[in-house]
């Protein structure tokens, strides 16, 4: 907390950028020194392998420290849409024309003329024209869509798309006949445990009528390691093998699991490492929307969340009008005041 109080004014979850003096070393590195492993493994490391399933190798000393200084201070903040994070598709779908079940397989910016997104539909090929696009999509995503991604982003921007990795999930969505638990909206699990889940999702407790009277419903994440063991597992051993997992971090609970569905996420979490704040402030040092047609946004360039994917989002859109002669300024008013 002393390290955290120096460095507190560099903390911004908005502006992770502010963050690049400091972010020189791992929690591991900075953490065995300072405090020692068994602090590491089970106080500091689980607030980011649960929430994010990095291990303390991959986690920058600082992220934690904000983390525990915004839980311990109260400055935690929050950017919630009036009416929902629902109410973002459902603006988008009545001020655009919007086009479901459609893949889209290149973007090619062209030479002077409009951009051509090429697309696979029931129908067939589809080729659509526009002035700008935003590929709101992971790193590796957008890197793939884009034939020259260094003349379409800049050698700077796609060199940090490149440096982007992210930990897979196979997250499992569990039914239960009985309430394992009934105080706790999650538990989190410490790598050090050894166990196949990185946390649990008590859904139950947070809405009583989300699910049957005296049922039980729970979203068990596993580990990154465990995942990429089991990417090829099928569902069913999947599904198995955490409930399992889950029933031992509940001894003597007799919940009977009554179905479980699988949600293979490949690209679940950027790995926001060692040395990303840096490289993020490099990027945006110097970033220009000048000529530029494609853009990007993702939870990558501010944090694994999905409020900070929305603010990545919000900021696109104002590059966007920016870059056509248009006043940007007023959702960069949005820009976390």
């Amino acid at each position: 907390m002393a390290a955290a109080w120096k460095h507190r004014r560099r903390f911004d979850w908005y502006h992770p950028e502010r963050a690049s003096p400091i972010d020189t070393e791992s929690l591991r590195a900075w953490g065995e020194r300072t405090v020692g492993r068994d602090a590491v493994d089970w106080l500091l490391s689980p607030a980011t392998s649960t929430l994010f399933f990095w291990n303390a190798d991959e986690t920058p000393w600082w992220l934690a420290a904000a983390m525990a200084w915004m839980a311990a201070t109260g400055g935690w903040r929050t950017l919630v849409p009036q009416g929902g994070m629902g109410a973002v598709p459902r603006a988008v779908a009545r001020k655009l024309r919007v086009r479901l079940r459609t893949a889209v397989q290149r973007v090619e910016p062209g030479d002077g003329g409009p951009i051509l997104v090429r697309a696979a539909d029931p129908a067939g090929q589809a080729t659509l024209e526009a002035d700008r696009v935003i590929l709101a999509t992971p790193a590796p995503v957008a890197l793939a869509l884009l034939p020259d991604p260094e003349a379409a982003l800049g050698p700077e921007e796609a060199a940090f798309l490149r440096s982007i990795r992210y930990v897979s999930n196979l997250t499992t969505a569990v039914a239960y006949a009985s309430r394992p638990e009934e105080r706790a909206y999650g538990v989190s699990v410490p790598l050090a445990v050894g166990s196949k889940l990185a946390a649990i999702g008590w859904e139950h407790p947070k809405e009583p009528g989300r699910v049957p009277a005296g049922s039980g419903l729970a979203i068990l994440m596993p580990t990154h390691s465990y995942s990429l063991a089991r990417g090829d597992g099928n569902d069913e051993e999947v599904g198995a093998e955490l409930i399992a997992a889950a029933d031992g971090l509940y001894p003597g609970s007799r919940a009977h699991a009554l179905w479980h569905r699988t949600q293979r996420w490949e690209h679940a979490m950027p790995v926001l490492q060692p040395g990303w704040s840096r490289a993020l402030a490099k990027v945006l040092s110097v970033r220009s929307e000048k000529g530029r047609k494609v853009f990007t946004c993702g939870d990558y360039w501010l944090g694994p969340t999905t409020e900070s994917a929305l603010v990545s989002g919000v900021r696109a859109a104002a590059a966007v009008l920016r870059s056509l002669g248009r006043a940007g300024d007023r959702m960069e008013e949005m820009d976390l005041l």
